[in-house]
């Protein structure tokens, strides 16, 4: 349906009949029951239940794609260097020291003699150069690669396939605990780069056989791992059970003997579970809960910032998605404002331009993407389909989740309100949702992005033409050309403004929509310890804590 009222009067129509759809959803999904197979011994001296959101798509940490994943892996594995969880700062890892020369240009890394496999072996530097040369070798089919290897030396070249000998990239283990690498360009966020550079063992992944490149850690009874826990078992759907690993070099600091990770996908089911005692932190938390947390138990409430966002994917491929101004009229028609306040309710920032503010220091008042919808219609009427007339049915993908489905039916409604279109929603599991995605087989598709590490370049770079998160089909060489530049610019002042420009041709082609910056709103057992707001939303468990004296679970009624 096409209205004409301005966008003053169209707000206060939308808002209330927003508030009835949500309502109803809202009470619709409460219904859900909790997996049964969710429980949590409290037996053993100190065991950590984690919600984790939903199920990783792998435990392989050359192969991670999310940070349902990460969140796991980094539990079980260990990189040279690791991050303070206070200070955020590097600290050593597997590597007691290191030492940078040439400008930022080489590195060296002195390995600890202490540290071990959960096998008992030596970790040692050859581990590390074999673990590269799988994570850039194109047949493994690694994206998270880019992220922390890429500023070596020929790495990037050897990963598309340009360079043909490993031998040229530059990472060399030069005695037994001894590892130089050498960098194309200075980086000011390599160490913390490298933090996620994690080696698997001689043991599971010898070099050049076709193990190394066809098994999958975590599988086929592939375990060994060097960090302050080991893989008990993982379940696909009901938990994954970590152990503490008695090999572990700093093993006396680490206080948990278990981490039980629970996929529980319904936000509120989770929360059921963490009111019940079952759970010490949840991954989210219901929407419509938050106030009601912050006026009856704000002890257990936590919101952190978070750097990361959330947008839409628009296929270009798509008639007519590939028309400028109708990504523009769709862009402005959403009132983001409405969005975060009635469907999120959880602190979020309404995003109307591309990176967050942290990172670009933009403002509100500068979002080239508000809500306008008069300017919407105008956009879309210029496109050739004057209030949504001959505009074909669009399908909107999204994976199966409560907030999102909540989410999405808002979006729907302000497309068909605002703009007269009509768009169709459609819902699958995570990893199927990856699937397509990453296929290009779908049209609209929601879609989140946290950077490994807090600068803009990571966020912009996804969406350049080889960007292993851009599944667009959009592609643009100016843009590119300012990503790139970016990477390798010193000064800090031009390299703010190369940032600007590439976030500013964004926008202007809108390839994909932005909707809210990220946060991490979450429960968490006021017996936790050493669980610290972090802005990658990284909490290494090698440092949390239960302390004594709060009882083994905790209850809350409604």
């Amino acid at each position: 349906m096409f209205l004409t009222c301005e966008p003053s009067i169209n707000r206060k129509n939308t808002t209330f009949l927003l508030s009835a759809v949500l309502l109803t959803f809202l009470v619709i999904g409460c219904r859900d029951r909790i997996n049964e197979n969710v429980t949590v011994s409290h037996s053993a001296k100190s065991i950590l239940a984690l919600g984790n959101g939903r199920e990783p798509v792998t435990l392989d940490p050359h192969l991670a794609s999310s940070w349902a994943d990460l969140r796991v892996i980094e539990g079980l594995f260990e990189g040279l260097v690791c991050i303070d969880p206070a200070t955020h700062e590097p600290v050593p890892g597997v590597a007691k020291s290191w030492t940078s020369s040439n400008g930022g240009l080489s590195y060296l890394f002195e390995l600890r003699d202490n540290a071990k496999w959960s096998n008992g072996t030596k970790v040692v530097a050859s581990d590390f150069v074999r673990s590269a040369k799988r994570m850039l070798d194109p047949a493994l089919g690694s994206d998270i690669v880019v992220h922390f290897l890429y500023p070596l030396k020929n790495a990037e070249e050897y990963h598309n396939g340009e360079v043909k000998s490993f031998g040229a990239v530059g990472i060399k283990a030069v005695e037994e605990m001894t590892l130089v690498f050498e960098l194309a360009y200075p980086s000011a966020s390599f160490l913390t780069q490298i933090s996620y550079f994690f080696p698997l063992s001689v043991a599971d992944f010898p070099e050049d056989s076709s193990v190394h490149l066809s098994s999958r850690w975590g599988t086929d009874g592939i375990r060994v791992s060097n960090g302050a826990f080991t893989l008990k078992s993982w379940v696909t759907n009901e938990s994954i059970v970590l152990e503490k690993n008695p090999n572990y070099w700093d093993h006396e600091r680490v206080k948990l003997d278990a981490v039980h990770i629970y996929p529980i996908a319904d936000v509120a089911a989770e929360e059921r579970a963490f009111r019940s005692g079952q759970l010490h932190i949840t991954s989210k938390v219901p929407p419509g809960r938050v106030a009601w947390y912050i006026e009856a138990n704000p002890t257990v409430l936590r919101t952190d910032q978070r750097l990361g966002l959330f947008f839409l994917q628009l296929n270009h491929n798509v008639d007519p998605l590939q028309k400028t101004n109708v990504r523009l009229a769709l862009a402005k028609s959403i009132d983001r404002e409405q969005l975060v306040d009635l469907v999120l309710k959880d602190g979020k920032e309404a995003a109307s331009w591309f990176l967050p503010p942290k990172l670009s220091g933009r403002t509100r008042l500068e979002g080239p993407l508000g809500f306008d919808v008069v300017e919407a219609r105008r956009l879309l009427n210029e496109a050739g389909y004057p209030g949504g007339v001959g505009f074909p049915k669009l399908t909107f993908l999204i994976n199966t989740s409560e907030i999102y489905q909540a989410l999405a039916e808002a979006i729907q409604y302000m497309w068909s309100i605002n703009l007269g279109i009509e768009v169709s929603l459609e819902s699958k599991e995570w990893k199927t949702f990856l699937t397509t995605v990453e296929s290009r087989d779908y049209e609209i598709a929601r879609y989140g992005y946290v950077p490994l590490y807090p600068d803009a370049y990571p966020l912009l770079n996804i969406l350049t033409s080889g960007g292993t998160e851009n599944f667009t089909a959009w592609s643009n060489e100016s843009f590119d050309s300012y990503v790139n530049l970016s990477r390798t610019e010193g000064n800090r002042r031009l390299r703010t403004q190369i940032f600007r420009d590439a976030e500013n041709l964004l926008l202007s082609d809108c390839p994909v929509i932005p909707i809210f910056f990220y946060n991490s709103v979450y429960l968490i057992h006021p017996s936790v310890e050493g669980w610290y707001p972090d802005l990658m939303d990284r909490h290494p468990l090698k440092y949390v804590s239960i302390s004594p004296g709060h009882g083994a679970s905790l209850k809350i009624e409604q």
